[in-house]
């Protein structure tokens, strides 16, 4: 015979068949004692056995109670709940993810920021030289007064250097993935460039009149004057007509420009080249020329401008009669193209010294005055000008840009990704060479460079180089003013893809709280429910177990 106690039941057991018997009530052990509805035989043993399983079970539901209370979880180990436990962790997951990109979007955000700050101060520094470019394109300033504008000039080029040179936590902002590297140092002497657009393959045509009394045809445009200054010297030359390829016309440009005597003079040369875009890709043919002026030690320039003055052609307008004390002297100009009156004027003087005639010529708002030595001056009217165009457009130097040559950029082009979306990275860096250089192109504009080429037209008292430099600068502003309005989309998108995050955070949070978390009221009631319970059972335990025994007859 066995005699089991399970939870206020007792169970018989015998070869052939099983009596059980169960009451619910806190009195069945002291029923079962006082052989109250039972006549099974119940031992000490087995009485302090079924009294301290129901206390263990009793301060096992108590324990587990104050664990939710003070833990606030319902599920605090996945044999709670195995299912819950395991969507819990998935949401956990998921939050977790989120909290990584918000802190990705707040790195995003803070550095976007101050590169949009950078840049608003690079477009004070560039408002500057352009209000000083255009207060010294003033035909009343002095070359002393464009000298001293020099200083205030080289102030705004090293805080622009100093900008273009911020860093952020320690990493330079425009240097691409080279974040340890100082992207701009000007310490070193360098060339200055002219690089122009890109120019499809196959010859390039160059169109020239022959006749002043033919107006241009707008559909055909004129594209045989090319005006460069190079280091603060101006430069015409006149193309020749016809189509050439790329490689001629370079040549013919270098030498006609070499040539010119003021180049001579000046001891200054330069290199014309038509590089290809893409010289590592033996299938792009896509080239574009490149002036560079040789000057080795120093700081150079080189600016291309849009043509002016009076074209000379040989037998088409060059020959002049002049009346000189009632006598007829014919003389023949230069071909060529000469930049204003004055500098036919300075020809014509030369041809008629050259004529045995002593005279000083001047230019005066459209008419010569000639004054013979000795006797009174008197006018005559200026040639007619053969009808020229403007070769930038041909050349694709209309759009081109100076660049500095020996001071590259020295970051790279490289992307700073951060994961702010699940599905694709966030771009949050923008790099020197597109911001300060114009990227490799030659639509965009080398602020440097720019500057530069003010100085040193400011140096040198060049009039047009200060007018050039006026378009530069504005071109400039436009520049970094498109930079900066990117870095405001960038920044809309950073702040949306914020609240998209913290509201997935907050609904994941609630589906999480709902396998996972209890019900702090709930939970409470069910502690002091326990908490009863366990009294109880001690109280009961205790009273069933001062019961009296044989022991107590035996005294």
């Amino acid at each position: 015979m066995v005699l089991a106690g399970i939870q206020n039941c007792l169970e018989w057991r015998n070869p052939g068949f099983r009596l059980k018997h169960c009451r619910n009530d806190e009195n069945f052990y002291r029923d079962i004692l006082l052989g109250k509805g039972s006549p099974m035989r119940v031992t000490e043993k087995m009485l302090f056995g079924f009294s301290m399983d129901r206390l263990r079970q009793q301060a096992s539901g108590l324990l587990k109670a104050q664990e939710r209370s003070v833990t606030g979880k319902r599920v605090t180990q996945a044999s709670d709940d195995p299912v819950a436990a395991s969507r819990a962790l998935n949401f956990k997951r998921t939050i977790a993810q989120v909290d990584q990109r918000l802190r990705n979007v707040t790195e995003a955000e803070r550095f976007l920021s101050i590169s949009d700050e950078t840049l608003k101060d690079v477009e004070g520094e560039l408002h500057k030289a352009s209000e000083l470019a255009i207060d010294m394109a003033s035909a009343s300033k002095t070359p002393q007064d464009r000298k001293n504008a020099i200083h205030e000039l080289q102030q705004i080029f090293d805080q622009l250097v100093n900008l273009a040179n911020t860093r952020h936590d320690g990493q330079s902002l425009f240097a691409g993935n080279k974040v340890n590297t100082t992207p701009f140092d000007f310490e070193a002497d360098w060339k200055g460039q002219f690089i122009g657009k890109s120019l499809p393959d196959g010859n390039i045509d160059i169109t020239a009149s022959t006749d002043p009394s033919i107006p241009p045809d707008p559909n055909f445009p004129l594209s045989d004057i090319l005006n460069v200054t190079v280091d603060g010297i101006n430069v015409q030359i006149v193309l020749d007509a016809g189509s050439f390829d790329g490689v001629t016309l370079a040549d013919e440009i270098q030498r006609k420009i070499n040539d010119h005597p003021d180049m001579v003079a000046a001891g200054k040369t330069v290199t014309v080249e038509f590089a290809l875009d893409n010289p590592d890709d033996p299938n792009f043919s896509a080239s574009h020329f490149v002036i560079t002026s040789d000057t080795i030690k120093g700081r150079s320039s080189v600016v291309v401008n849009p043509p002016t003055g009076i074209k000379i052609g040989l037998g088409i307008n060059d020959s002049m009669d002049i009346m000189i004390d009632g006598q007829p002297v014919s003389i023949t100009l230069s071909e060529g193209i000469y930049k204003d009156g004055a500098a036919l004027a300075a020809e014509l003087e030369s041809r008629l010294n050259d004529a045995g005639q002593s005279l000083k010529v001047q230019f005066d708002t459209d008419h010569f005055v000639l004054t013979p030595f000795g006797g009174k001056p008197f006018v005559h009217p200026l040639p007619t000008t053969l009808p020229f165009g403007d070769a930038r457009l041909a050349l694709g130097l209309i759009d081109g840009k100076s660049r500095l040559s020996g001071t590259e950029y020295l970051g790279d082009k490289g992307e700073m990704p951060v994961w702010i979306e699940p599905d694709r990275p966030f771009t949050k860096n923008l790099t020197g060479m597109d911001v300060f250089k114009g990227g490799s192109g030659a639509s965009g504009a080398d602020l440097f460079a720019d500057l530069l080429n003010l100085k040193i037209a400011l140096d040198l008292d060049d009039n047009l180089g200060i007018k050039t430099a006026v378009a530069a600068m504005n071109k400039a502003k436009e520049q970094i003013s498109t930079e900066r309005a990117g870095i405001g989309a960038r920044l809309n998108r950073v702040e949306a893809t914020r609240v998209i995050l913290e509201e997935v955070k907050v609904s994941t949070e609630t589906f999480r709280s709902g396998e996972e978390d209890i019900d702090l009221a709930k939970a409470i009631s069910d502690l002091i429910q326990q908490q009863n319970a366990l009294e109880a059972t001690r109280s009961v335990a205790a009273r069933v177990l001062e019961a009296p025994t044989l022991l107590n007859f035996l005294r």
